[in-house]
């Protein structure tokens, strides 16, 4: 069960600053300038909100009168790191940890918004459809200055901050996918004894990388969650499908035969979701 208390956050913290800070991870030489004034461990440590403990310092997702008393101002234009709890039609809670120069705008104009989330098609937003509630916390916001940076605190400076500040709070609530937690958790620490299941799909500290290969979506194929598993499944055969559909002349058989076990996974992976769905409402 993930319980968070002020010592165990701080060790999370400590751990993974320690990984970004080694000369041999891939991360260190992007992350270095940034990371070299130890002062930043206390400081990032001061950014996370201290209502974060009162909420999730029992291992469950907090009911709704602790949500309304300690989530705070999701129409504050502050920088920072924030959650979204959603609850699906399956009766299951999923988390999503996200980061934003300007919350309000972020969670508003798009997680908010039906027209972006349909446009910009993600596992996040796919579990926001399928979903009978879903709310927002406010983790941790970044000040202005930044004392830490004795470099100075431009945009690059905060982007890279920002990207450590919701790793960390990632690993803390355990929504990285198994695989990706597991590598930056310290010792002993559980990865999958949560009782909610974790969206994001992406390390939050490659966030900006464009040199990074992202092959996130074979992530979730080994999930526990049945969602993650149909998403996958259903991503997989989409993009099979864009990539010989179109396809003519000499190709035009295997456009078929792309196309119809585009199909056939399909329409597979829709039986398997309804199937477990009768199967909790019958059982």
């Amino acid at each position: 069960m993930t319980v968070i208390t002020e010592d165990s956050a701080f060790a999370i913290l400590e751990h993974l600053l320690g990984i970004l800070r080694d000369a041999s991870n891939r991360h260190h030489r992007r992350y270095q300038a940034v990371l070299k004034n130890l002062l930043v461990d206390h400081e990032l440590f001061t950014y996370l909100r201290p209502q974060v403990y009162e909420m999730f310092g029992h291992g469950k997702i907090p009911n709704w009168d602790q949500l309304k008393q300690f989530g705070g101002d999701i129409n504050a234009e502050d920088r920072g790191v924030y959650l979204h709890i959603i609850r699906g039609t399956d009766g299951k809670d999923r988390l999503y940890v996200g980061q934003s120069t300007n919350m309000a705008v972020r969670i508003k104009k798009n997680h908010l918004n039906f027209r972006y989330r349909r446009d910009h098609k993600s596992f996040h937003y796919f579990a926001v459809e399928d979903s009978t509630w879903d709310t927002f916390v406010i983790l941790a916001t970044i000040p202005s200055p930044l004392k830490a940076l004795s470099h100075g605190h431009d945009n690059a400076s905060v982007a890279l901050l920002l990207n450590v500040l919701e790793m960390w709070c990632a690993l803390m609530l355990r929504t990285l996918q198994p695989a990706q937690a597991e590598q930056y958790l310290p010792p002993g620490e559980a990865v999958e004894e949560s009782t909610w299941f974790p969206l994001n799909v992406a390390s939050p500290i490659d966030h900006g990388d464009s040199t990074v290969q992202r092959m996130w979506s074979d992530t979730l194929i080994d999930s526990r969650d049945k969602l993650a598993v149909f998403y996958h499944i259903s991503h997989v055969s989409s993009k099979y499908e864009d990539r010989y559909g179109a396809n003519t002349g000499c190709f035009q058989e295997q456009s078929y035969r792309g196309t119809f076990l585009a199909g056939i996974i399909v329409g597979l992976s829709f039986g398997y979701f309804l199937a477990t769905k009768f199967d909790r409402r019958y059982r």
